[in-house]
């Protein structure tokens, strides 16, 4: 991309920009990065990978929408899961991206037939998207995966709230903690609002947190209790391996010894 506008883009097995993007796209740093959550998330490589990235800088070009990229940042990899809780099937795009001086983050996308929305660290911007979109929860599996979902994309000072289901999670960002075993989520509906409990992860606070969500899509944190992260090594000490810092459109973590 490097700072290219593409007005018209064309992609066949001989387009000069496919093979460049399919030369910057890195998959196992999908494997070796942290993962927004857990869920069926599909790796995006190729021609789609090609095609995606075209969609999205065309989409948010002509919509005066900032996006991470061409000028800024380049993309190193992408994933995506399914969303089902708008009136039209979309995916969470989770782009990998690396700045003009090295530093490695996270851009967040929703991609639909026909609009792409660039989606800031912000609950303003997924509530316009839900108003925009037609948002609707009507189960259980719906309401456990906005949650995630949203509990990612909202960040604060330290970083995002990741919604924490397996040992593997704690292990990516703690050095030397023992996880025995984690609670699983949980949801009931109430009236016209969900009940959630989930394990969440914000900078290096781990805790069990109660939720409800409205109809609207907004959520809100009713009650949290600290889970207390036992050493593996009684010798050593336990500690968070890095830092959040959130800008407007990406999310870095900054391991130790990391480009900042």
């Amino acid at each position: 991309m490097d700072g290219t506008t593409i007005i018209k883009p064309a992609f066949n097995a001989k387009s000069t920009l496919y093979d460049v993007l399919q030369q910057k796209l890195d998959m196992p740093l999908l494997d070796q990065g942290l993962l927004p959550f857990v869920g069926d998330w599909k790796t995006i490589e190729g021609r789609s990978a090609a095609v995606l990235l075209a969609k999205i800088t065309v989409s948010l070009s002509r919509g005066g929408n900032n996006t991470p990229w061409p000028l800024m940042h380049s993309v190193l990899a992408l994933r995506g899961i399914s969303i089902s809780f708008y009136a039209r099937k979309a995916i969470y795009v989770d782009a990998i991206v690396r700045d003009i001086i090295g530093n490695i983050g996270h851009a967040g996308f929703f991609v639909f037939p026909d609009q792409v929305y660039s989606l800031t660290n912000t609950a303003q911007c997924l509530h316009m998207v839900n108003a925009t979109e037609g948002f609707v929860i009507e189960t259980p599996k719906q309401a456990l995966a906005y949650l995630k979902l949203y509990c990612w994309i909202i960040c604060a000072d330290d970083g995002p709230f990741q919604i924490i289901e397996n040992k593997n999670q704690i292990m990516r960002v703690f050095d030397n903690v023992n996880v025995k075993k984690l609670a699983p989520l949980q949801v009931k509906k109430k009236k016209e609002e969900w009940a959630l409990c989930a394990n969440v992860l914000y900078g290096s606070s781990f805790f069990r947190a109660a939720f409800l969500l409205d109809e609207m899509g907004t959520i809100e944190m009713e009650d949290e209790e600290e889970i207390k992260l036992e050493k593996h090594d009684r010798k050593r000490n336990s500690g968070f391996k890095g830092e959040w810092q959130v800008g407007d459109t990406v999310k870095y973590f900054y391991e130790r010894g990391a480009v900042k």
